[in-house]
């Protein structure tokens, strides 16, 4: 088992395009916990020429039984020319060369969907074997707030991954129907959470009173 890379630092070539140095630490044995403190392995060390940040865990690391080598999926997002795009980065853990004491960290990037306009805050449930339910929220000041509901499967070792979005949702249309008060209409600095399993949005806003109050919202 191997815990999440951590992004150690970042390097400026001469025609300065950036890379990263990532590293991957093996998790302690338990046995390691009643002696002392325990302590983080390094196993892996490798540069990626990739942005690699706002990164969230996809798929927890699977270890192909025959070669040894290690997978973990993170999803990842940008924002260019009024579009988001997503991503799941697949990084391979090889096993060390003879005479190596560390391992090669390799990474490949596969593009899953995008949304038109720039998605401020993504939320989404995942398991942690590849399968993950979640939404993409844009605001904006002149259109007000839209989700995309969207699944993803990336829990195959040898298979590409794959992601599915779906029509855009108009808060506005369902705070009407639901006859929501103009004081909990959504707005761009909400605090919100996503429980995929139920497919149901929460935010909190402050009522005219001053009481912070819940609205849900169920999508599904």
């Amino acid at each position: 088992m191997f815990s999440p890379l951590t992004n150690v630092a970042q390097i400026t070539d001469d025609d300065e395009s950036s890379r990263q140095i990532i590293q991957a630490f093996a998790l302690p044995q338990m046995t390691d916990y009643t002696t002392s403190s325990p302590t983080l392995r390094l196993t892996h060390e490798g540069h990626c020429n990739l942005d690699i940040e706002r990164v969230l865990l996809l798929c927890d690391s699977m270890t192909n039984a025959v070669t040894g080598e290690t997978q973990i999926k993170f999803l990842t997002h940008y924002m260019r020319l009024n579009l988001t795009k997503y991503f799941a980065h697949r990084v391979k853990l090889s096993p060390p060369l003879p005479g190596e004491k560390l391992g090669n960290i390799s990474l490949s990037t596969e593009e899953l969907f995008s949304v038109p306009g720039y998605a401020n805050t993504m939320k989404f449930t995942t398991s942690f074997d590849g399968h993950a339910r979640g939404i993409c929220v844009l605001h904006n000041d002149r259109d007000g707030t839209e989700f995309y509901g969207f699944t993803i499967d990336a829990s195959g070792m040898d298979q590409p991954c794959s992601g599915i979005v779906g029509p855009g949702v108009d808060i506005k249309e369902v705070e009407a129907t639901e006859s929501f008060p103009s004081s909990l209409r959504m707005t761009w600095n909400v605090k919100l959470a996503f429980d995929g399993n139920l497919g149901r949005v929460c935010y909190r806003k402050r009522g005219k009173d001053g009481r912070n109050v819940l609205a849900i919202v169920d999508l599904a």
